[in-house]
């Protein structure tokens, strides 16, 4: 894959750049964004678009760019943080469900 001349300084995956442009898209105040907003997450085009189309390709795009090597020196911590986090988290939505 050609890299672009920014992502060659950039030095981060593109799909930091997006989340960053995202970001900033977001912080400013742009003339019908919340029109836009209401209409993409009241509809089903927020679950078609986002949900389908852009996070399936995010995350596969940081799959395939991550070196198996890092990911087999690191499997204990990244065990580790997956279980502990999902367990905390359960216990957090469970109680936040229960005393609501």
């Amino acid at each position: 894959m050609q890299c672009l001349s920014w992502q060659r300084s950039f030095k981060q995956p593109y799909s930091i750049a997006l989340v960053i442009v995202g970001l900033l898209i977001g912080l400013m105040h742009l003339p019908g964004i919340e029109e836009a907003q209401e209409f993409i997450t009241q509809s089903a085009v927020f679950q078609v678009v986002i949900i389908s189309i852009f996070l399936p390709t995010l995350l596969g795009e940081a799959t395939l760019n991550l070196p198996f090597s890092d990911l087999k020196e690191n499997k204990k911590p990244i065990f580790t943080l997956a279980f502990v986090g999902t367990f905390i988290s359960s216990l957090l939505i469970g109680s936040g469900v229960y005393f609501y």
